[in-house]
């Protein structure tokens, strides 16, 4: 999720220039520096539909943080940054690329973090092996947000535990890069954070139990803060793994057995700004490439399951109290949390480098203390039947406003953002349904002088979950897991009402596995599954990605590239 590309740019350019910027400097890709190539068919490696990052014309310099790291234990793994001689900046992008694979027949999926400093740069988790297949797979990000992280000497980490033993007996290997393209005419550099502070100042993501635990950091600020961000990272782990799956905590005396966490399926990110909550972040429910059933997941993962993406608050409205001379403190928690969340964020400040010193002030903020959810409980035949549901819905809406006088004028911003959420779980004597929809919406209005500059962003994150059984007389059957996950991501940039650009994005993956056995419970033949990942995206800029990728039996089947794009081909340059 990027900030708004004016934004970025007004302190430098102007913002009538910035708008023209915007329209004229298209990007496209490097030749040789990616891959545009679909997985193989009849291939059991990893295979995803996604698209890499899109690459300005330059040639760029490649900085290695580290390769052919083995990760068979816990301890942290270092390495030494230094900024590219070659490529001094300004930069028109900077590329985060790893590469990863494990060994062996039997390992559990991991989490794995890079950080530089005490900033993460990458966080996501591992693909499973199996006896057959001894799984490698790519990843790529773009920092170019994060520039002024690059431009200093400095340590960096790596952490993935990992168990390796006679039984468990997969090691981890890994290596990863930076891309650092040169700006010229055709590739501007644009206007990037001043600070890039890391919350909490300490090393990896931290573990949130319940709501009231939350990473802080206090924070002594420049007193020209004029743009405030927060990326926020949010995973799952333990009793939270399938948090998109508890219920009430007075069914789990009743559902106990099937359940491990309460507090509800409902989960939601919670920032605040020196105590006061200051806005909220969706929580993408990410499932593991060992999660509900591996063989869902062999050879194509879950959504962002191997690279997970944060999630942008717009701290902006907060810009003149970061600058009044004071301490700080933005913290995040997890509210219902419940066993636990690991959670990493980064702030990202801009500075008026006209002056020294802005004023200004926080002018509204309607957000609530805590959300009302909504609990719905059917459950009184389910002792006898084992059929009954649980819905839990919740919906905020809330606006947070403020200004800053600069050395180029007041700027004032709105930030209107809304969190709807349901979540309803269906149980027969045979079946279990879990339906749940997110949806996030965040625009962005910018009051700069008489110009008006605005951002919509609307994330939607629905998941489907299924199992059934069939039992026949003999006691011989076959039970049937299905998992429909899905993330749509639209984006509209608007100079007053006038929508000038615009993207849309896709990315749905629908696994099926059937598993048959006898009598006995012994299986009868291989799991039957099959799975599709269809990735599409659009902008105004001309770029087009649709990128169908098809699985049965843990290998690739087909790949539909292009549908829908003009001459059928994706557009990617």
């Amino acid at each position: 999720m990027h900030i708004p590309i004016a934004r970025w740019l007004r302190p430098a350019i102007g913002p009538l220039a910035a708008l023209l910027a915007i329209s004229a400097a298209a990007p496209a890709f490097a030749q040789g520096t990616y891959s545009l190539a679909p997985p193989v068919v009849g291939s059991g490696s990893v295979a995803d539909a996604d698209p890499p990052v899109i690459r300005p014309t330059t040639q760029p310099c490649k900085v290695q943080l580290f390769s052919g790291f083995q990760f068979n234990n816990y301890n942290t793994q270092t390495f030494s940054y230094a900024p590219p001689k070659d490529c001094a900046g300004p930069w028109a992008k900077v590329v985060f690329v790893a590469d990863f694979s494990v060994d062996g027949t039997n390992q559990f999926d991991r989490t794995a973090e890079i950080q530089l400093g005490d900033t993460m740069i990458y966080f996501g988790t591992t693909q499973e092996p199996s006896p057959t297949e001894q799984p490698r797979w790519h990843v790529e990000s773009d920092l170019t947000d994060y520039t002024a992280l690059f431009k200093t000497d400095q340590p960096g980490t790596v952490e993935l535990g990992n168990t390796v033993n006679s039984t468990y007996n997969g090691t981890q290997t890994g290596s990863a890069y930076l891309e650092f393209y040169p700006a010229d005419w055709r590739n501007p550099a644009p206007r990037t954070a001043d600070l890039v502070l890391p919350l909490p100042q300490t090393a990896g993501a931290q573990s949130l139990n319940t709501t009231a635990d939350s990473i802080s950091e206090t924070f002594t600020l420049p007193q020209n803060v004029e743009q405030a961000y927060l990326d926020v990272f949010t995973q799952g782990q333990s009793n939270d793994e399938f948090w998109w799956s508890c219920i009430p905590n007075d069914a789990l005396a009743l559902l106990g057995a099937s359940v491990n966490c309460g507090n509800t399926a409902f989960r939601q990110a919670e920032v605040s700004v020196d105590g006061k909550l200051a806005g909220l972040a969706p929580i993408y429910p990410y499932i593991f490439t060992g999660g509900v059933d591996p063989d869902l997941w062999r050879p194509i993962p879950g959504v962002q399951t191997l690279n997970f993406k944060p999630y942008r608050v717009d701290l902006t409205p907060f810009a003149a109290q970061f600058s009044n001379g004071q301490t700080h403190t933005v913290s995040v928690n997890v509210y219902n949390a419940d066993n636990y969340f690991q959670a990493d964020a980064t702030l990202l400040l801009f500075q008026d480098h006209g002056s020294k010193k802005v004023s200004g002030a926080l002018t509204f903020n309607n957000l609530g203390a805590t959300p009302v959810p909504t609990e719905n409980e059917n459950l009184g035949t389910y002792a006898k039947t084992g059929n009954g549901s649980i819905v839990v819905t919740d919906a905020q809406s809330y606006q947070v406003a403020g200004y800053v006088n600069t050395s180029h004028g007041k700027v004032a911003t709105t930030v209107d953002s809304s969190l709807r959420f349901s979540n309803s779980q269906v149980y027969t004597a045979t079946s279990e349904v879990v339906k749940q929809v997110t949806l996030a919406g965040q625009k962005s209005t910018t009051q700069d002088g008489w110009l008006s500059f605005s951002k919509a962003e609307q994330l939607t994150f629905p998941l489907t979950y299924t199992f059934s059984e069939t039992i026949n007389p003999d006691n011989s059957g076959s039970e049937t897991i299905a998992v429909d996950q899905k993330l749509t991501d639209n984006v509209q940039y608007a100079f007053f009402d006038y929508v000038f650009a615009s993207s849309t994005m896709t990315d749905e993956v629908k696994p099926v596995d059937m598993l048959v056995f006898d009598a006995s419970g012994n299986l009868t033949s291989e799991p039957i599954d099959t799975s599709t990942e269809t990735y599409t995206y659009r902008d105004t800029e001309g770029h087009c990605w649709d990128r169908t990728v098809s699985a049965k039996d843990a290998l690739v089947s087909a790949v539909s590239d292009g549908k829908g794009c003009p001459r059928g081909e994706n557009q990617w340059q």
